[in-house]
């Protein structure tokens, strides 16, 4: 359980490695943040998926929030492609060769522009499952036919992305796919999270998104997300 720095396409960036204290090998998850990039509250979330019985591993793509990093973060996200794109893909390739991980059985959880890149990674082909919380899934949602089973939550106080949970879950039904997408009408963005983030943002957001960690919704999204991934991963 530290701080590791990995290498993704020449960059060098850093990561939080949990392992549970048993033998592989094991299924993995790669948790992938929020705008705040890697704190404490994400290797929080990633200890949590560790003692469930996952690898897990959290990069920091977005440079601790620093914002150049994270308008390239979106920019590559909105085009579904660049080299934020390309860093997380191999930051999954990087838990799949750990030693003690399942290469077969991976999976991603996001958090807000992190969300975003789940459902990216859970259009690639790798990985079992996602769950992506109040995040923006892809502009053309008819891609959401080929997504692999998905544990989805949105905050019903979010207006800028609780919008979202109705039309995720209509395609997903319409198409098949293994889901539960769930909106939280007492809560807002971020209700997982309890990091303060940037308050100069967080206050501006505020009006819109409702921001803020919201204890019985966010127990409530955990259960059904490692139910989720114990059923599929």
């Amino acid at each position: 359980m530290n701080d590791i720095t990995i290498d993704l396409g020449g960059t060098r960036v850093t990561a939080y490695l949990t392992t549970p204290d048993r033998e592989g090998p094991m299924p993995g998850v790669l948790v992938l943040s929020e705008a705040w990039g890697l704190n404490d509250d994400i290797r929080r979330i990633t200890d949590r998926f560790a003692n469930e019985g996952y690898v897990a591993l959290a990069p920091d793509f977005v440079d601790g929030g620093r914002i150049r990093c994270l308008a390239k973060a979106a920019g590559d996200l909105r085009r579904g492609q660049g080299p934020v794109v390309d860093a997380v893909d191999q930051a999954l390739d990087h838990l799949a060769g750990q030693p003690n991980v399942d290469p077969n059985r991976l999976a991603v959880a996001g958090f807000c522009l992190g969300a975003g890149y789940a459902f990216l990674l859970g259009l690639g082909g790798k990985v079992k499952a996602i769950a992506p919380n109040y995040g923006q899934p892809p502009s053309d949602l008819d891609q959401l036919a080929a997504l692999c089973p998905a544990v989805v939550s949105y905050g019903g106080k979010d207006k800028m992305f609780g919008k979202y949970a109705s039309k995720v879950e209509q395609v997903l039904a319409t198409h098949n796919v293994a889901h539960d997408v769930r909106s939280y009408p007492e809560a807002g963005h971020s209700f997982l999270n309890q990091a303060e983030g940037h308050r100069f943002a967080k206050t501006l957001m505020a009006p819109f998104a409702a921001i803020g960690y919201h204890q019985e919704s966010a127990e409530h999204a955990w259960g059904r997300i490692t139910r989720f991934f114990a059923e599929h991963v």
